[in-house]
């Protein structure tokens, strides 16, 4: 991916917004891949995409599979 001008970056949804919101300012997508028991933690990514301000695309994890074991 690093050739077509890609980068993934990571993070996790207990970190402080500002800190999300920095992250997100160096992207143009957001892919969610949170589980389903985690699913309506992604109202935080939401929050954050909107203070961000510059991401083109969120591709939310409605798809997740539910955790076992």
């Amino acid at each position: 991916m690093e050739g077509e001008n890609a980068k993934a970056l990571g993070g996790a949804l207990d970190e402080h917004e500002k800190k999300i919101v920095s992250i997100f300012k160096e992207v143009d997508v957001v892919i969610s891949t949170v589980a389903y028991p985690q699913f309506r933690d992604q109202l935080k990514i939401d929050d954050a995409i909107k203070v961000a301000g510059n991401i083109k695309r969120f591709l939310p994890s409605e798809f997740g599979c539910e955790e076992t074991g």
